[in-house]
């Protein structure tokens, strides 16, 4: 283990120490090799660590994770630490949104987009807490503008959850049901 990753791995979830490490893969891009490495080991027993940072990327400069897109969308429906799947669940909604952005920085295969889905789908439907819930819900709305099938099964999927969630979900709920009518 490399100097950094013993780091990030001794890294706290405050705010400046996140920042830390994202603005070091900012100044050094090769440091991102080390991030997923740790992000994408699920033995790791700091790998939500690594996902923390994953994240913070996808909201500076989602293009270093193009290199890591398939093995991100390999690994993003494994995680079962609560820390990782908030982070992977908005770096998924991230991803998602840039792919279909006007002038996206990369494409996602079909692959890649049938991986995401199902994933999205899974937190959603799975008992997550509502952080990844809500993030997977607006990623199924970015991806049912493009494949019409989602819609009707994202509205139902809302709809059948609404009464046993939270205020917080029911917000989300309302929200992506009124968006898609």
């Amino acid at each position: 283990m490399t100097s950094f990753e013993q780091q990030l791995c001794n890294a706290t979830v405050y705010r400046k120490s996140r920042d830390f490490f994202r603005d070091s893969v900012l100044k050094r891009p090769e440091l991102i090799k080390q991030v997923t490495s740790i992000a994408f080991d699920l033995e790791n027993e700091f790998h939500y660590k690594g996902c923390w940072i994953i994240e913070l990327l996808a909201l500076s400069k989602i293009e270093l994770l193009l290199p890591y897109l398939d093995k991100f969308c390999n690994t993003v429906s494994m995680y079962r630490d609560d820390s990782a799947i908030r982070v992977m669940a908005k770096t998924t909604f991230l991803i998602v949104k840039e792919n279909y952005s006007q002038q996206p920085l990369f494409e996602l295969s079909t692959k890649q987009i049938e991986q995401l889905t199902a994933c999205a789908i899974d937190w959603l439907i799975s008992d997550q807490k509502v952080a990844a819930k809500s993030f997977a819900a607006e990623t199924l709305f970015i991806l049912g503008k493009h494949q019409a099938w989602i819609y009707p099964e994202l509205k139902q999927i809302l709809s059948d959850g609404y009464n046993h969630h939270s205020a917080a979900y029911k917000a989300t709920a309302r929200k992506i049901i009124g968006q898609i009518k």
